[in-house]
């Protein structure tokens, strides 16, 4: 290549760098090769995650449900019966009956003067302050009352060959619930004095008659309330000359 080539290649690159085109290498002339610079190649190795299983739980369908509408109940007020598991114990409902038939002291003597009689149903002995109550007043108080009685032989002893019998009673008064209110008890044997005279088998009858006759007029003087002003069982003493005195 001569100075002019070389002269003219310089104004034709200083030409084409004003104009901004790239000066074309002449022919037969050739730039030396720079060799190419290589990247390094970076290997990179894809890691596979673990496939993650996923459980879906099925949501159930529920059905839109009319609410019910119920009509209100009438509930009537209605008395209380014990059952056998909330009756009461049987002292406490005795107890109670026993506060509700209580007879009042106060009032017991006027009724003794409304509804007994003097001479048969209850009666004045000489020599005792207050007057004796006969089976007939005793039951014609129980009976005022609306009261109710159980006999009961609680004791018995009978020796035929020995000529004697003896025998207690209780007498049980109830309500008309049939609660209990109160007892009273009654004895009598062959050898009061009355039997001195006859046998024993005559005795026997007597003896548990008037078991019966004292226990009603016990029970009657305690659950009455009449034992101030009534007493019992004196014209079965063994005082000689026994009198009764007219009473009222």
């Amino acid at each position: 290549m001569t100075i002019n080539d070389i002269k003219t290649a310089l104004a034709l690159a200083a030409k084409a760098q004003n104009m901004n085109i790239h000066p074309v290498t002449p022919a037969g002339t050739v730039k030396p090769s720079t060799p190419a610079k290589t990247k390094p190649t970076t290997t990179t190795t894809a890691t596979k995650k673990p496939a993650t299983t996923t459980t879906v739980t099925p949501v159930p369908v529920t059905k839109d449900v009319a609410p019910v509408v119920t009509a209100p109940v009438k509930v009537e007020n209605q008395p209380m019966v014990e059952s056998e598991t909330t009756a009461r114990p049987k002292s406490m409902r005795r107890a109670k009956a026993v506060a509700e038939n209580t007879v009042n002291p106060l009032e017991i003597e006027a009724v003794i003067h409304k509804i007994l009689v003097p001479g048969r149903d209850y009666g004045q002995i000489r020599g005792f302050a207050k007057p004796c109550l006969f089976k007939s007043g005793a039951e014609r108080l129980l009976a005022y009352f609306g009261f109710t009685t159980r006999t009961e032989l609680v004791a018995c002893t009978e020796l035929w060959q020995d000529n004697f019998v003896a025998y207690t009673v209780k007498i049980t008064v109830m309500d008309r619930n049939g609660n209990e209110l109160g007892n009273g008890y009654g004895n009598c044997n062959s050898r009061e004095r009355r039997f001195a005279k006859i046998s024993v088998f005559d005795a026997a009858n007597c003896a548990i008659k008037l078991s019966v006759k004292r226990g009603i007029c016990d029970a009657a003087l305690r659950v009455c309330s009449a034992s101030f002003f009534l007493t019992q069982d004196v014209e079965d003493l063994p005082v000689d000359n026994l009198r009764m005195e007219a009473v009222g």
